[in-house]
């Protein structure tokens, strides 16, 4: 039996950014607007942010229970 010669994809880059030609910041900005992942993790963060934030001034009363938080934790 002979040994068939085995076809190989070129290896893949982890890092998107090192893909793109260009200078140093169009290529990030490409490699991050690029990356599904990040992009949904970036939502997610901004979403809680707002939802926090709405919170925060729809109960103002909750103020003086963060303070008291502080001084708990020093």
């Amino acid at each position: 039996m002979t040994s068939l010669p085995i076809t190989r994809d070129p290896p893949r880059s982890l890092y998107p950014v090192l893909r793109t030609r260009g200078n140093f910041a169009t290529g990030w900005l490409h490699g991050v607007a690029t990356d599904r992942n990040l992009v949904i993790i970036a939502a997610l963060c901004l979403i809680g942010l707002l939802v926090t934030l709405n919170l925060i001034f729809r109960f103002p009363s909750f103020q003086p229970s963060m303070e008291e938080i502080a001084q708990i934790l020093g």
